[in-house]
């Protein structure tokens, strides 16, 4: 069961609230967290994904937002699985690298955690991939871990993608280390799975002598569907310095390449060469997105040194790069300040068809700019916050970004209008493009193996380890409004600890005003907008009660001369009576031989069990020697007597040829004098009875028995 617990600490907003047009709000926490994403939902509730690095050994971490930034719940998330056997294992820091939105509302997280293990003569610390479904209201759904079946690599999931029919599209990183010797390779893959997590294809990008060894599992990938429902990609490989001892890279390509969806094959691919300075001998890009155009080109944005008219000769630039259909290179713009400074790239989203977002670091600034078709600055603003930018989201409302930083217990949340428009945050921004000369490559120098692993065979190289990933506690916060332009005023009414009581059986339902239907325990929540835009939110506390069912207190058993012993119930109710006696504990001692009780209820009833306890523990068999089944009430059946104080273990029934008629392992269950559903003539038949006296002791009896008609 899940629980549930809500953020807000007051019972009812009763300040005067309204409808924003921007807003700039603070978050005060008890602990550090740091953000990697931020994304709206269909109903524009807001959700970010991050790491808690200082809980349960590194936790990930999950917060969601109604859209006026109100703390509807954040929780963190660790890997549950601590094992004593060889090789010692322990899991901890898990950390969320990606998410992306469901269709029910729920989010799917891609990252890895840390797998401590030791054997009888070495220790290791590797990084496992981890990929995992988590509901609205913050409940795991299902979880996958996977491990390499060869070696012993760092593995990771840094980025994942939705398709058009709600599959999503993984990219794995895959690390051995420095590529030091000439079989040193580490090439990654790309996997299609569907939205339960389960594998449909596994493309391995063995790009011969140019691989991704070395330089860790955290570099982030483009990944998008063209309109031919194909997935292309964009990466970073490398070719190093074999042979020698030393991790030196000679030469790199940004990787372009073309994914049949049903298939994984690729379709095809292509190459370009970017800069490896002296300054900076193991410089990878990371990259931040890639799209389609409308005319079929593709456009994605990156980090890379280039070749300035401005600056120096070679500087580190945030770029845009517009291709082909096919993934050549025709247009690299790349972007500064007004005062030739460097913008670090954060974030890029695609806007509209055509048009993109880029959000961008300028020291202690945040810029975004809105790029057209030829990489032209549209438009652009500058934000002031207390906090480094670490992702931002865009919908019909307008932006929102996140600013945090792991050292702080505090955070920063900025909502635009949809022009970006944040007045008492915002500056004036100017932001330069310039076009960077294109080098003009003919020969493609990547080559993919094609390497397409079915489910049938994608255990071969990866094993689901199957830790359960747990949700581990709340992250309370205060917010508080720093500025906001208010239009028409409302009242939020956001009411969290006057919940409606549910009580619910286990194994039943209950449907929230929304349709969603809930099956665990926990606070859930339906959130609804006035009509001038303030947030309405109804709670409901679910509570689950066990199902009465399974309860028992045992059997029939004995003193076994002892002065006392020690009666069980099954365990998991709020509540028992014992002979009478209300208390919360499953256990009752009793001091006399006797018969003794305990009843139990809850929102499924009640329930009553019992059993006697004897001062002997050995009971002679009886068993009937003649039965008639004829119906008439009387000695129809033929089974073990209420007499019979001894544990059934088993009761076979044989027939003259020796088949096996009836047979149980039930106390209760008695032979009605049919086999297969057809009467058995006057005879007579043997019976073996296995049984257990009350302190244990195997019984073993057989018989004969009439049958009369």
């Amino acid at each position: 069961m899940f629980l549930l617990i809500l953020l807000l600490n007051a019972t009812k907003a009763s300040s005067q609230n309204c409808e924003r047009r921007f807003m700039s709000l603070s978050y005060n926490l008890q602990t550090h967290l740091d953000f990697s994403q931020i994304l709206y939902s269909s109903n524009n509730e807001i959700v970010c994904g991050g790491n808690a690095p200082n809980n349960f050994n590194g936790a990930g971490q999950l917060t969601r937002f109604t859209k006026n930034g109100t703390p509807l719940w954040s929780y963190g998330y660790s890997l549950d699985y601590f094992s004593l056997y060889l090789p010692l294992t322990f899991l901890s820091n898990v950390k969320f690298n990606d998410l992306v939105m469901t269709d029910d509302g729920g989010s799917i997280l891609g990252g890895e955690a840390i797998r401590y293990y030791r054997d009888a003569t070495s220790e290791y610390k590797k990084s496992i991939a981890l990929l995992t479904k988590i509901d609205k209201y913050g409940n795991v759904e299902w979880c996958r871990t996977y491990l390499a079946n060869r070696g012993i690599p760092d593995l990771s999931f840094n980025k994942i993608y939705k398709t058009s029919d709600g599959d999503i599209i993984g990219y794995m990183t895959i690390d051995n280390g420095p590529s030091l010797f000439v079989t040193d390779y580490s090439y990654n893959r790309v996997i299609r799975l569907s939205p339960k997590g389960e594998v449909k294809w596994s493309t391995n990008l063995a790009t011969g002598k140019y691989d991704a060894g070395g330089n860790g599992i955290s570099l982030r990938r483009g990944i998008t569907q063209t309109v031919n429902k194909n997935i292309v990609v964009v990466d970073a490989v490398y070719q190093t310095e074999r042979g020698t001892g030393n991790f030196k890279m000679l030469d790199g390509r940004l990787h372009i390449f073309s994914l049949d969806y049903v298939t994984g094959k690729i379709s095809w691919e292509s190459d370009y060469p970017y800069e490896i300075p002296v300054s900076d001998p193991q410089f990878v890009p990371d990259i931040e997105s890639v799209n389609e155009m409308t005319d079929g080109r593709l456009c994605f944005a990156t980090s890379i040194y280039v070749h300035s008219n401005v600056q120096s000769p070679l500087a580190k630039r945030s770029v845009c790069i517009i291709t082909d259909n096919k993934g050549i290179v025709q247009k690299m713009v790349s972007y500064a300040s007004v005062s030739g400074g460097p913008l670090k790239l954060i974030r890029s989203i695609q806007n509209t068809p055509g048009k993109y977002d880029l959000l961008m670091q300028d020291g202690n600034t945040t810029v975004i700019a809105s790029v057209g078709p030829d990489g032209s600055v549209v438009k652009s603003k500058r934000y002031t916050m207390s906090f480094p930018v670490n992702s931002f989201a865009l919908s019909p409302r307008g932006y929102a970004m996140i600013f945090s930083d792991s050292r702080a217990k505090n955070f920063n949340l900025l909502l635009s209008d949809p022009d970006q428009d944040t007045t008492c945050t915002q500056i004036a921004a100017t932001i330069a493009a310039e076009n960077i000369a294109v080098e003009s490559v003919n020969v493609s120098s990547v080559s993919t193996f094609i390497d397409v692993a079915l489910p049938s065979n994608f255990r071969n190289y990866f094993v689901d380890a199957a830790y359960p990933l747990k949700r581990q506690e709340d992250y309370r916060m205060e917010r508080t409004v720093t500025c906001e332009e208010q239009i028409a005023c409302c009242v939020d009414m956001v009411d969290s600890l006057h919940a409606r009581n549910v009580n619910l059986c286990e194994g039943k339902t209950f449907t929230l005003p929304d349709n969603s239907v809930v099956r665990d325990s926990g606070i859930y929540y339906v959130s609804y907008r006035t009509t001038r835009g303030c947030d309405s939110i109804l709670f409901f506390k679910i509570n689950i009660n066990k199902s009465l069912k399974g309860f028992t207190i045992g059997e029939d058993t004995c003193m076994l001369n002892q002065s006392s012993t020690l009666l069980r119930a099954t365990p998991g109710y709020k509540n028992y009576v014992w002979m009478g006696t209300s208390t919360i504990s499953d256990t009752f001692r009793v001091y006399s031989t006797g018969v003794y009780w305990a009843k139990v209820s809850n929102a499924c009833g009640t329930k009553t069990d019992s059993l006697a306890i004897y001062d002997q523990c050995e009971f002679p068999v009886f068993m009937p020697g003649a039965f008639t089944p004829n119906n008439d009430g009387l000695n129809d059946y033929f089974g073990i007597p209420e007499q019979n104080k001894n544990r059934l273990i088993e009761l076979k029934i044989y027939n003259r040829w020796g088949q096996v008629v009836f047979e149980t392992k039930t106390k209760s269950d008695k032979w009605n004098g049919k086999y297969k559903n057809m009467a058995m003539p006057t005879g007579l038949f043997v019976y073996s009875l296995v049984m257990e006296g009350l302190s244990g002791k195997r019984i073993i009896h057989k018989g004969t028995v009439l049958l009369l008609r």
